[in-house]
């Protein structure tokens, strides 16, 4: 046998060898990306909701236009995955003995003092003393945010502002049509209001105003999981934030929302960890009445 015969038979062994290990990684790979059955996740309509918009058949997506409604399909228990205010996360961890799993920030920021013909003067939360403020986000992070940066500024939340509460974004965007009003938006629907409405403005970003005085960010929106999702379902939760992460990507191509999803470190978690702080030390009733344990975080 010569040397060119025993080259090409060493050749073709060592190409099998490669194939054949191609093929393991494919197997292996198909395996892991395939969900043992359906996943069930509930919503709020917004920015958060953009997220979830290249999510596949595998999924079944339920959104919802006012809190009250989605709060209360948490609390029945029926979903593996939520999209909820961090605020109202942790209340709803104590509402469900635990249930409700945090794992990391998905919308930061995007709230917004919007007004229509208001001069007011960039940056100074305290010109809102005395005014009334119609928002529709009543026991979520953005009313306890603002209350905590009013109350900072001396402002009593309960005498020295109004706040006037209605269901849903679009009933705030209807209420900024008439002149001299402020409200309290997120996006998308702060930026609808502005192109739409006219004189309508953004005139104060509360994540701004708050990284300034505490030097953090607003988890403003976040994502949890059931309990029973994520220790009886492990691996189809780890499928699932890695196809909700390349979701997110698609998403930021067509939002100016600050959208993130922090699935392979702790940043996440700390984010959210910082934020219960501060609530905590401002009002526990914002968190549900007490601010919650360990068990409240996923972890990674």
């Amino acid at each position: 046998m010569n040397k060119k015969t025993l080259f090409v038979l060493f050749a073709a062994f060592m190409m099998s060898i490669f194939l054949a290990g191609c093929g393991d990684d494919q197997d292996t790979t198909e395996e892991k990306g395939t969900l043992s059955g359906e996943v069930s996740i509930v919503a709020i309509e917004g920015a958060a909701t953009e997220t979830l918009d290249s999510l596949g058949s595998d999924y079944d997506i339920r959104t919802y236009d006012d809190l009250m409604s989605l709060e209360a399909e948490i609390a029945g228990g029926d979903f593996d995955a939520a999209i909820v205010s961090s605020n109202t996360a942790a209340q709803l961890y104590e509402k469900t003995d635990g249930n409700v799993i945090a794992v990391s920030p998905v919308v930061m920021g995007d709230l917004f003092i919007v007004t229509n013909g208001v001069n007011m003067p960039d940056d100074d939360i305290s010109y809102l003393r005395g005014k009334t403020i119609v928002g529709c986000d009543q026991g979520g992070t953005g009313e306890y945010v603002l209350k905590k940066l009013l109350e900072d500024k001396y402002i009593n939340t309960e005498y020295g502002v109004i706040f006037e509460w209605v269901s849903k974004p679009k009933e705030v965007q209807e209420a900024l049509e008439d002149p001299y009003t402020v409200a309290l938006l997120q996006e998308p629907y702060a930026s609808e209001a502005v192109k739409s409405i006219k004189n309508a403005e953004k005139s104060l970003e509360l994540d701004k105003l708050w990284e300034q005085t505490y030097n953090s960010h607003i988890p403003t929106d976040i994502l949890v999981v059931s309990r029973s999702f994520a220790e009886k379902r492990a691996k189809d939760l780890k499928i699932f934030l890695a196809e909700y992460e390349e979701s997110i990507d698609k998403a930021r191509e067509n939002t100016k929302s600050k959208l993130v999803l922090y699935s392979r470190s702790n940043r996440g978690e700390r984010l959210i960890r910082d934020h219960i702080k501060i609530m905590e030390e401002f009002d526990l009733d914002s968190l549900g009445g007490k601010a919650p344990g360990s068990s409240f975080y996923y972890g990674m």
